[in-house]
């Protein structure tokens, strides 16, 4: 057994029942569920206050707020520890969602829709406490994980747009009954903030694979500050074999011989190994097999040695530098989400109408988008659905540019099929690209830095999210 083998076994403890990604999975849905209550209840939004476009300022008040925490958590050379980040986001999150609870127990008017506003930028500021380090401890610890947070975001859009379905269905299609169906569905989303507070306070720390690979991140740091050690000793131990008997002096000490006359050589006593010497020799290792001196790798981030040549020749912070190696996934990510939130809800919620659905309509279009971005974001789970290449990435994001002129099209003629299936298709490559980039971008740096990468990610979601809710206000001139 080698040195990293007894420092801990290579493979982690059996997630029993799936204990360990039914959590996180869980996180996933939370950590966008404000997000998602708030766009998916845009239906009551838009009935009550006509005229003041509340589904596009609801992104306008959430996403810059969001992308300045964000920021300040890349840029800042100390940021607030992960766990107090995730804690203080979803305590932030129940306190968001009970307090618009109140808010429409009281009648509408212009001063509680600001108010509403408030909340939801508040939500913004929780999301960038809490995303990109809920993230950052997932890269940390397994892609396992980043992968069901994935497919937990996505989940958020289809649970909130179930519930939503649930409550608007069980109240009358009236101003009234929207206002009941919405407390009750705010009220709902509050519980499930608060069991996802409970959930990472109590229950996620105490997992065994979780403890396992949070141990195993603390001793990667450990044993790779003492790989060249143990290198060096190795390469130590095999040069005294090989030198049985080899005086001080001698070139297998690396040193030069003195010189010396041929009688004083021959008048000193032979240092040749003996067989039993030459029995017990044992071969040098092979430089391949130096690597197995490091412990098991968990990720196919890079060697870390071949990073801190990297670092060193690099002149500027370093986030930008992790910025550099996920570039193009990054950027595949920023542009994906400016086209989805150019479309996505303003489209779908405000600018396409059906007199046979009514105020149905809304609610089934987002719902679907929801549904298509859930198994976009699930498909990676089969390795032939996975991108292994940023630049393929990258292409798949800037074809989506088709979609703009087909819900322009779809949306002008109330073609209301071909915007179902736009919808879903809008979805679909939403949740493809979005979970590649997540998977992909933390494991091109070293593990040491994958909260900071994550983070990294997490900014290029917001940017895109920012500038595509200002693209968004275009399709008011058109």
């Amino acid at each position: 057994m080698d040195e990293a083998e007894r420092r801990f076994p290579t493979l982690p403890p059996q997630d029993r029942y799936n204990a360990a990604y039914l959590s996180f999975l869980t996180m996933g849905i939370g950590i966008l569920f404000n997000w998602n209550a708030f766009v998916t209840a845009a239906d009551y939004f838009v009935a009550v206050y006509p005229g003041h476009h509340p589904d596009r300022f609801l992104t306008i008040c959430y996403l810059p707020i969001n992308l300045a925490t964000i920021l300040w958590m890349v840029v800042s050379p100390r940021p607030p520890p992960s766990r107090l980040r995730i804690m203080a986001g979803f305590s932030l999150f129940s306190i968001v969602v009970l307090i618009a609870t109140l808010l429409l127990l009281r009648p509408p008017s212009p001063g509680i829709l600001y108010a509403l506003l408030f909340m939801f930028a508040l939500a913004g500021m929780a999301d960038g406490l809490s995303q990109g380090a809920l993230f950052g401890e997932a890269a940390a610890l397994s892609p396992r994980y980043v992968q069901a947070l994935v497919v937990g975001t996505s989940l958020s859009g289809v649970t909130a747009s179930s519930l939503r379905v649930l409550t608007k269905a069980a109240l009358s299609d009236s101003v009234e009954g929207l206002r009941r169906s919405s407390l009750l569905y705010f009220g709902l989303c509050a519980a499930f903030c608060l069991l996802c507070l409970g959930l990472y306070a109590w229950v996620i720390p105490s997992l065994p694979e979780v403890v396992y690979f949070r141990r195993a991140r603390l001793a990667q740091g450990s044993v790779e500050e003492g790989a060249a050690l143990l290198v060096s000793s190795e390469l130590s131990a095999s040069s005294d074999a090989l030198s049985v008997g080899a005086p001080p002096e001698s070139p297998a000490f690396g040193k030069k011989p003195r010189s010396a006359s041929a009688a004083s050589l021959r008048a000193q006593p032979s240092h040749a190994p003996s067989v039993e010497g030459l029995e017990n020799l044992r071969p040098l290792r092979p430089i391949e097999s130096l690597e197995s001196l490091r412990p098991p790798r968990l990720h196919t981030h890079p060697a870390p040695a071949a990073f801190d040549l990297e670092a060193a020749a690099w002149r500027g912070p370093l986030w930008t530098l992790l910025l550099r190696r996920a570039g193009w996934a990054c950027g595949a990510l920023m542009l994906n989400y400016v086209i989805t939130l150019s479309i996505f809800p303003g489209v779908l919620v405000e600018d396409s109408q059906s007199h046979s659905l009514k105020s149905w309509y809304p609610v089934l279009l987002v719902a679907v988008y929801n549904l298509g971005d859930f198994a976009g974001k699930a498909s990676p789970t089969w390795p032939a659905l996975r991108h292994g290449s940023q630049r393929l990435l990258a292409a798949e994001a800037l074809a989506r540019v088709l979609f703009l002129p087909a819900f322009y099209a779809a949306s002008r003629a109330g073609a209301v099929p071909w915007m179902f299936a736009l919808a879903l298709a809008l979805g679909l490559s939403n949740g493809h690209v979005t979970a590649c980039s997540f998977v992909l971008a933390p494991q091109l740096n070293p593990r040491a830095h994958a909260e900071l990468s994550a983070n990294i990610v997490v900014l290029s979601l917001v940017a895109g999210l920012v500038l595509g809710a200002a693209c968004s206000f275009f399709w008011l001139l058109v």
